[in-house]
């Protein structure tokens, strides 16, 4: 109970709080859609970056246990693939936004969510667990979607202009400088940590405020066979099959009950930022964000018991 209470209190009402300020001032129509816009554009193109760009740059890949990783990239993959399928062909969902809701069933919010409860329950080296989560996420989840959005809305141009656009992508600079940084071993300048640190850290209250103001004028009765599905594979598929796989490959440990206890938590808001970045239809999947943000209220001290 302690536990349920300190999430409430410490995670998830004040990162949920970003959301229902701006579907209220949506609401008064202090604030319009293309505000929204603005402000998305923003996170997709500046803070986003800069957040990927500290994460990788500070990661240490040497220390990571990459068979607890490994198992656990196959069970994205694998709710992914299958959540786009199901979305694309047995509801006939336009492609990216079929792919963004794949991505919106396995890519959590862990940083805001998971990290304060792995960190009462098993201390400060469960955030070691997290970065690498986050690592993968951001250079193949987060890169491969967004390559995949580029080639899929590509209409007449050649692959050569996709890839160079790809490569073009604030994001993806930021991921690869991030990379390169953490390979080589090199310091941050001071001045770089304080510019990455203080923008990135607007990253997730830009894009969940946007949020917000964007469910305030949804259709949201359009979205109720997609919506229910996406959640059910989220918040269950994929902590079955990620409990599966690693439970085929690592013993109970730090690394893979911390793993175990990530998959439980909610939707993160960076495919609803692509969405709305490259124009794609947002209302479904800020839907699926929203739901399993309370949803995970209850699914994570679960996952905490369950994982002992």
């Amino acid at each position: 109970m302690h536990v349920l209470l300190d999430l409430l209190l410490s995670a998830t009402l004040p990162v949920f709080a970003v959301s229902a300020i701006g579907f209220a001032m949506a609401r008064k129509g202090w604030v319009v859609e293309r505000d929204a816009e603005g402000i998305n554009l923003f996170a997709l193109r500046v803070a986003v970056p800069a957040l990927v760009f500290r994460l990788l740059a500070e990661a240490d890949l040497a220390g990571f246990d990459w068979p607890v990783l490994l198992a656990y990239l196959a069970a994205e993959l694998a709710i992914y693939a299958l959540t786009f399928a199901l979305c694309r062909y047995g509801l006939g969902i336009e492609r990216r936004e079929a792919l963004l809701l794949g991505m919106a069933s396995i890519f959590v919010n862990g940083v805001f969510f998971v990290l304060p409860i792995a960190a009462i329950l098993y201390g400060p080296e469960a955030e070691q667990v997290i970065t690498g989560i986050v690592v993968l996420d951001s250079t193949l989840i987060f890169g491969g979607t967004i390559f995949l959005c580029d080639l899929l809305g590509r209409g007449e141009a050649g692959l050569g202009r996709v890839m160079g656009r790809f490569a073009g992508n604030p994001m993806i600079i930021g991921m690869a400088l991030g990379l390169g940084m953490s390979v080589s071993g090199l310091t941050m300048p001071a001045g770089l940590a304080t510019y990455v640190g203080f923008v990135g850290d607007a990253a997730a209250p830009a894009a969940l405020f946007a949020l917000g103001v964007i469910l305030a004028k949804a259709a949201l009765a359009e979205g109720r066979r997609a919506v229910p599905l996406v959640i059910a594979m989220k918040m269950l598929g994929q902590p079955l099959v990620t409990f599966a796989l690693i439970g085929a490959v690592a013993s109970p440990g730090l690394w893979s009950q911390t793993a175990f206890l990530f998959t439980a938590g909610p939707a993160g808001a960076m495919p609803f930022v692509i969405a709305l970045g490259y124009g794609i239809r947002t209302e479904r999947i800020a839907l699926v964000v929203i739901v399993t943000t309370l949803i995970s209220l209850i699914s994570l001290p679960g996952a905490a018991l369950l994982a002992g």
